[in-house]
């Protein structure tokens, strides 16, 4: 899972350009908006994988709380990534979770021949795919709404 959903923004470079171009507070302001259009899908995509992994032992409601997916808004690209840190502040393997494997150390090392577990598999990539034209159509019109205010023709 690459956790991405491809859209064909033309306008986004040209958004990108006017917000580079802005004024800080605006320009601020602007990305801000976009990431909070698109942070209920990337935390309904975490509730949702976490909800399909194992609940004995916790693990479930470990990814729930621990997955935080960032917005990044680059000069080519709006990308919701599904990251999350465990409490040893170490990365959580999201991709190898999506793939159906699950590694964790035994007495809290990690060694060569550390077993994997067995997990369902495409959890996370399911609940983006289930959320794909909603994230397209929030995205679309948030960069729409962000094109318009940097242009001066906010509706």
């Amino acid at each position: 899972m690459d956790g991405l959903v491809g859209v064909d923004l033309e306008q986004w470079k040209k958004t990108a350009a006017l917000i580079k171009a802005a004024d800080k507070k605006v320009a601020r302001a602007t990305r801000k908006g976009l990431r909070d259009a698109a942070r209920p899908i990337a935390d309904a995509v975490v509730r949702e994988g976490a909800e399909k992994m194992p609940h004995r032992g916790g693990l479930s409601a470990y990814l729930a709380a621990n997955m935080k997916p960032p917005i990044s808004l680059t000069g080519s690209s709006v990308a919701i990534r599904l990251l999350g840190k465990s409490a040893r502040g170490k990365a959580i393997q999201t991709k190898a979770l999506d793939e159906g494997r699950l590694r964790h150390p035994v007495f809290g090392v990690w060694r060569k021949d550390t077993p994997t577990q067995t997990v369902p598999a495409h959890a996370y990539s399911d609940a983006l795919g289930t959320h794909r034209d909603e994230a397209v159509t929030i995205v679309r019109a948030a960069v729409q709404a962000a094109l318009d205010n940097l242009e001066g023709n906010p509706e």
